[in-house]
């Protein structure tokens, strides 16, 4: 019983699902053999009290419905149209007793069509925006140095400036402790001490040192704290950085490589940016254009 009516409740909230999604995407053109099997619309899919539920029917409905509510929907089919015959029961039930004007209902469905309506209008209006090749290829060009990816080691030397409690033996270094020892082997290391060896020895990242001090390969979108962001963009191959103060230790980076990706492999993401702020600029100016005067706002409530 209980399962049934989580069941049901998942269709017949299905529309508070969709609030804030896009409309699912056009599906591709099928080929002509998909097309052959695909039922007439007129189908009867099931007789449901005496009643034919014909094919167009019912995958209008589950076309509206999430991907996630419509898989679950459908694994069980009986299961599934008691439950597409009971929200219609229940819904012509409200109407017959005209729930649907009265509060709260008469505002939950205004409301639940607004948002429905504005995210198509949204979907709309951004499938307008265009981004040419050319304003793409001139991005690029313009901004090359925001695509540099940076592979590093590291070293990270953590520190803590709480003081033991009584009779507790201090297990990591205080911050000028970690200072003294990140200085001592940076200067090292330029030197040309063994990085790698220093990882082994010094680094408390378990995760990088596992790998020899490998880390990542850094982008400037990446989202990594400023201070090392513009440390690391700045090193050569084969630098030691100076270093680098976080709240929880010093890192100590190395660039092993740093490489300029081909226009081609950023072309997606610079078209992606480039719709999104030409999208985000058509709909401040959207905003912007609305007018609004007297407003009192001990009334908004």
């Amino acid at each position: 019983m209980k399962s049934t009516y989580l069941l049901l409740f998942g269709i017949t909230c299905f529309g508070m699902a969709l609030q804030g999604q896009a409309p699912p995407a056009p599906k591709p053109a099928a080929s002509a053999s998909v097309m052959e099997r695909v039922p007439e619309g007129t189908a009867v899919v099931a007789m449901v009290d005496g009643q034919p539920v014909t094919y167009s029917e019912l995958q209008s409905f589950l076309g509206a419905m999430p991907a996630q509510s419509r898989a679950a929907a459908t694994k069980d089919p009986e299961s599934f149209l008691r439950q597409f015959a009971l929200m219609h029961r229940l819904s012509k039930e409200a109407e017959d007793r005209h729930l649907d004007r009265q509060s709260p209902y008469k505002e939950q469905l205004a409301y639940q069509r607004a948002m429905l309506l504005s995210t198509a209008g949204l979907n709309v209006l951004s499938q307008e925006v265009r981004v040419e090749s050319g304003e793409a290829e001139a991005y690029y060009e313009a901004h090359k140095s925001d695509f540099v990816e940076v592979a590093t080691k590291v070293i990270y030397l953590p520190f803590s400036n709480a003081l033991p409690k009584a009779g507790e033996t201090r297990t990591v270094m205080s911050e000028s402790e970690a200072l003294t020892l990140a200085q001592k082997l940076v200067s090292e290391l330029r030197s040309g001490s063994d990085f790698v060896a220093a990882v082994k020895q010094y680094s408390k990242d378990e995760a990088s040192a596992a790998r020899n001090g490998d880390f990542a390969t850094l982008k400037k979108t990446d989202n990594i704290p400023a201070d090392v962001k513009a440390v690391v963009f700045q090193l050569k191959p084969g630098q030691i950085s100076d270093p680098v103060r976080q709240p929880n230790g010093f890192y100590i980076f190395r660039a092993e490589s740093v490489t300029e990706p081909e226009y081609l492999g950023v072309a997606a993401r610079i078209n992606t940016h480039l719709h999104d702020e030409k999208f985000r600029k058509k709909m401040d100016a959207m905003r912007d254009a609305i007018q609004i005067k007297d407003i009192r706002a001990e009334l908004i409530k």
